[in-house]
């Protein structure tokens, strides 16, 4: 075949869909010289016919293109093919073909001398902004138990888990020429080995953010992990073959943001952004939150260090906002505390600020964040196990500060409980953390209406509930007052069950007074029905038993209460 006819028939038979002939043409050793000459258009024709809307796709079709390009990538002049599969990649849009240019990537980087470790970066990066500007299913949709599972028909999530395969195939190579337990050799030059492993170790993280981040890795036991998870470990491993510390990467993804910031010229420093703290994020999850196995975890590492360094990685993905982030967070946190004893983390551990930081969004979520009960119900079930790793001393010091600040009665009602809980632990074990000053101090806090009797008791409920049946357990478990709480009895009596018993009587006449405007055929107008939404008249009567019934119950523990008071102090029950 002449020159002249070599292009145009390679282009007429990839209109006609003839690609055993192209691969039959550009095997033969006689073409190689063309294939060699004319690679650039070789490139530039089997792109644009990928991305032809006429194209019909078939696996028969893509390994044709990838054979003709990986043939041009090993032949032609290295750098010159780098430009060209560069300037194809914006050509690709979201789409998965892109990773049918990973292979010829792959093969033209292999020859180029080891010295030119910019080069990689620049095509790692290049390959990294693509897959990272790959669109999400549903952002923002928060997909809740075995919904998640649905996420994998996504076309979408399909798309991201067939490129992120390739990826991680793509990435083998350049990890086994650099991995640190590799033969040395005399000709190794130490310091351009090093320069690439940094590379390496910068655009393996920055593949552990968006989209895969953003993607469901997590897998109930007993069942087979998906695609995307299973590429995810493989990353990792990648990721561990040149990173003997993962406890290291915080100060590579440091040194990179400071190059970036301070816009250096070095080789690594071509505008593109670094990676971030949330790609250790997704990296500790796995480890801590899947029990992933992984050797770049030294065990030299103290259990309070380990656990105060990845909860900082949770709380930046507990606060991300993005659903499936949020619930690595969560998962994460839960897989941590594992790891660590009850009792195991020192009084000074709050020293660190990551201990408030993390009950503050493990509120926020709880009150205001993602929109999913799933989310809510287990970041509030997280707070008893990670108050048991603290020493009883740190554990009094976080409750006490929580508690002026919580303003949600749920929440509130939750902490005191756990209060509750501590005391009769200190009681049984003579400790002195839950008792005398200290109890002291919080009982103020506790035994205290909101609004006085113009509180919502309904609303308030939780927090009321969980007020008065501590009071109960301590006036029937402290005969003694071992505790030392009878000193707030006045605050007690005086702050908390006299307004209380006032608001009861309030509400209850108030609801009275709306139900018989029921009975009468006249629309309810109260705090409860304000927030619902619009009801027929027997539904607001039921809703108006139903709270009635409530303030029934508050009365008769209150009543208790005022009983084991009466018991306690020997003067006559109000």
């Amino acid at each position: 075949m002449s020159a002249d006819l070599f292009l145009p028939n390679i282009n007429r038979w990839l209109e006609l869909g003839q690609y055993q002939q192209i691969k039959n043409v550009i095997l033969d050793r006689a073409h190689t010289p063309k294939v060699r000459e004319h690679g650039m258009d070789i490139i530039l024709g089997v792109c644009n016919h990928l991305n032809s809307e006429k194209t019909v796709w078939s696996p028969e079709m893509e390994e044709c293109c990838e054979f003709s390009l990986l043939m041009v990538a090993q032949l032609s002049n290295p750098k010159e093919v780098l430009i060209a599969l560069q300037e194809q990649v914006a050509e690709f849009g979201s789409s998965s073909k892109f990773k049918i240019l990973l292979l010829p990537f792959q093969a033209v980087l292999l020859r180029l001398p080891d010295k030119q470790s910019n080069i990689l970066n620049m095509v790692l990066e290049t390959i990294g902004e693509h897959v990272s500007s790959l669109p999400l299913p549903s952002p923002g949709h928060c997909f809740e138990g075995k919904e998640r599972i649905l996420l994998d028909t996504d076309p979408k999530v399909q798309c991201i888990s067939d490129i992120y395969e390739a990826l991680a195939e793509f990435y083998a190579p350049f990890v086994k020429q650099m991995a640190l337990n590799r033969i040395q050799t005399k000709l190794d030059d130490q310091t351009c080995l090093r320069e690439r492993r940094r590379v390496l170790k910068k655009n393996l993280l920055k593949t552990m953010e968006q989209p895969l981040m953003c993607m469901d890795l997590h897998f109930a036991e007993g069942k087979s992990p998906n695609l995307l998870r299973r590429t995810a470990e493989k990353l990792v491993h990648h990721l561990s073959c040149v990173c003997g510390d993962f406890f290291s990467l915080p100060e590579v993804v440091h040194h990179f943001q400071g190059k970036h910031q301070c816009q250096s010229s070095s080789a690594f420093d071509d505008g593109s952004p670094p990676p971030t703290l949330k790609s250790l994020g997704t990296i500790f999850y796995l480890i801590y939150g899947e029990q992933l196995p992984c050797v770049s975890v030294p065990s030299v590492y103290s259990q309070e260090f380990v656990f105060h360094t990845v909860l900082q990685h949770a709380d930046l993905l507990v606060r991300s906002g993005e659903p499936l982030v949020v619930h690595k967070g969560l998962l994460l946190i839960q897989g941590l505390l594992k790891q660590v004893g009850n009792s195991s983390l020192s009084l000074d551990c709050l020293d660190h600020p990551i201990h408030f930081q993390i009950f503050q969004s493990l509120i926020w979520l709880a009150v205001s964040g993602v929109n999913s009960r799933e989310f809510k119900i287990l970041s509030v079930e997280l707070w008893r196990p990670y108050l048991d790793k603290l020493h009883p001393g740190a554990r009094y010091h976080l409750l006490q500060s929580l508690l002026p600040t919580l303003e949600h009665p749920g929440l509130r009602g939750v902490v005191i409980k756990i209060i509750k809980d501590q005391i009769a632990l200190c009681l049984d074990k003579d400790m002195p953390y839950f008792l005398h000053d200290r109890l002291s101090a919080c009982l103020p806090l506790i035994w205290k209406l909101p609004q006085d009797v113009e509180t919502d008791l309904l609303e308030h409920m939780d927090s009321i509930m969980s007020s008065l049946n501590l009071a109960r357990f301590l006036l029937i478990r402290d005969k003694l007052n071992a505790s030392g709480f009878s000193q707030q009895l006045p605050i007690l009596e005086v702050q908390f069950m006299e307004p209380l018993a006032r608001a009861l009587n309030l509400s209850r006449t108030h609801y009275e007074l709306e139900l018989s405007k029921i009975g009468s055929g006249v629309s309810a107008m109260c705090n409860v029905l304000v927030t619902l939404p619009e009801m027929s008249l027997d539904q607001q009567k039921s809703v108006m038993k139903s709270a009635l019934n409530s303030f029934d119950l508050l009365e008769s523990v209150l009543a208790r209460v005022a009983e084991c008071l009466h018991s306690f102090t020997g003067s006559p029950p109000t």
